[in-house]
Order: structure tokens, then C-alpha cells, then sequence
């Protein structure tokens, strides 16, 4: 089974008189994701926090950005998410964000191969990417 542990940051948005043109990445809180693969098309979240988020899917950033990548891949797997969550959610500081990022990072990390490739055609084919 691959396994790839992300680390997604917080941020800091509206900059001065940059608004949401200007931000920053934070050296810390940050989310821990630990993505696995699987054989068959489903996401699997774990909270590893106190924080209570939604474990279904459907109701999860993290699990709607993979559910999101399944259902445009035309090679259907799925992923198994814990996630331990360093930023508090709703703090103003992209806790969500970071759930999001982590889990599409995952690809650009470990799955550079056949995932990411049906991935990238079906994002530029839909211009969605662009």
C-alpha cells in the first residue's frame, strides 16, 4: 500500500492593500495528512483531533477534493485520509484551505505517474486549469 504523509500550512490573506491578491504561507500551526491508496473508488477519512470535522466525505473539504479527483480519473482508486488538524478550525487562518491543498498535494508528491496524468488531462480538457 503507498503511503504519503503532507504537511499543509496555514496562511495569511488580504495583505495590506493587496486584499486576496496577497498572502503568505505560515511555518506553523500545520495540518498533518497521511493519504493512502486504495484499490477501489471510495475516500476513507480518520480524524487524528478533537476537532470533531465531518468523516464523511461528502461533508469533508479534504474528502471532496478526493472525491472530486476520483470521478475525473479514468483510473478508478480511492484513498484512506487521516488527518490531524494543528489549525484550529475557523481561526482565520486557512484551516480548510489546508485540509483542501493537503490532499490534492498528495498527487503532485508521491503520484507524479498514471493518477496525476489522468488527472491533469481531464483538468485541461475541462479547463479548469487554465
Amino acid at each position: 500500500m503507498k503511503t504519503v504523509t503532507v504537511h499543509s500550512p496555514g496562511t495569511v490573506a488580504n495583505l495590506v492593500c493587496g486584499f486576496d491578491i496577497l498572502g503568505l504561507a505560515l511555518n506553523a500551526p500545520y495540518d498533518v495528512m497521511i493519504v493512502k491508496l486504495l484499490e477501489e473508488p471510495k475516500v476513507i477519512i480518520h480524524n487524528k483531533d478533537n476537532f470533531n470535522l465531518p468523516t464523511e466525505p461528502e461533508k469533508n473539504v479534504a474528502g471532496v477534493v478526493l472525491l472530486s479527483m476520483i470521478e475525473r480519473m479514468e483510473n478508478k482508486i480511492g484513498f484512506e485520509i487521516e488527518i490531524e488538524k494543528h489549525i484550529k478550525p475557523g481561526s482565520g487562518i486557512g484551516s480548510s484551505a489546508a485540509s483542501a491543498a493537503g490532499s490534492a498535494k498528495y498527487f503532485f508528491k508521491r503520484r507524479v505517474g498514471t493518477v496525476c496524468n489522468e488527472w491533469r488531462k481531464t483538468c485541461i480538457r475541462s479547463k479548469a486549469c487554465r
